[in-house]
């Protein structure tokens, strides 16, 4: 979820509307934060949406927008922080923090790409003490980034999405996906607008283990 669920200032989300429509709904991702400096790239609706969705019963996860740039340690690790001050430790009942690794808007090369992701993946390991996620398309790791085993150690969160999709398409070096976005135009009563649908691997008491619980 993201300010994108809110296109009018005083419209909100109708969590409870959205966990009573989908007997399976058990967790959900909530944007915090995002790299650049402009101001509309954050969520303002953040704090509101987290409280929320955890009220309506569900285990909430927050997420980063990565936009990777140079230097770039120095960019990982400012963003990084950024994440971590936005959406805190995870607590009992959260998720771990998410990267959402989609886009690179300052074309740099696929060595430069994972030496990005992975300064600030384990940057978010060492401040919050959880193993981060990474959120990724199949074709943008393929052709950006590359599978530098190191990737294996963080769970991956893949999207991938089609009527006629039974499993999604893994990216090296990963061998299994943890979640899985299968759609991004799910009709949930709540919300006026099109939501992300996704799936966790796993039983509801590995997603609890998951969460801390």
């Amino acid at each position: 979820m993201s300010k994108w669920q809110h296109p009018h200032p005083r419209q909100t989300l109708k969590w409870a509307a959205l966990s009573h429509a989908a007997p399976g709904f058990a967790f959900t991702f909530v944007k915090a934060s995002a790299g650049g400096k402009r101001p509309g790239e954050a969520n303002p609706w953040y704090g509101r949406d987290e409280a929320a969705a955890k009220a309506a019963g569900a285990f909430v996860g927050s997420y980063h927008y990565a936009m990777p740039g140079g230097p770039v340690a120095a960019d990982a690790l400012w963003e990084a922080r950024k994440a971590v001050r936005a959406a805190g430790t995870p607590r009992a009942g959260d998720l771990p923090l998410a990267l959402d690794f989609e886009a690179n808007p300052n074309h740099l090369n696929r060595r430069q790409m994972a030496r990005w992701a992975l300064t600030w993946l384990r940057a978010v390991e060492r401040m919050t003490g959880h193993t981060p996620v990474l959120y990724t398309y199949a074709t943008f790791f393929a052709e950006n980034v590359g599978p530098n085993p190191a990737f294996r150690h963080y769970p991956l969160w893949i999207a991938h999405y089609g009527s006629a999709v039974t499993a999604p398409r893994i990216p090296r070096p990963w061998s299994r996906w943890t979640f899985w976005q299968h759609s991004s135009q799910g009709k949930l009563p709540g919300t006026s607008t099109d939501v992300d649908l996704n799936v966790f691997s796993g039983s509801e008491k590995q997603l609890a283990v998951l969460a801390g619980r």
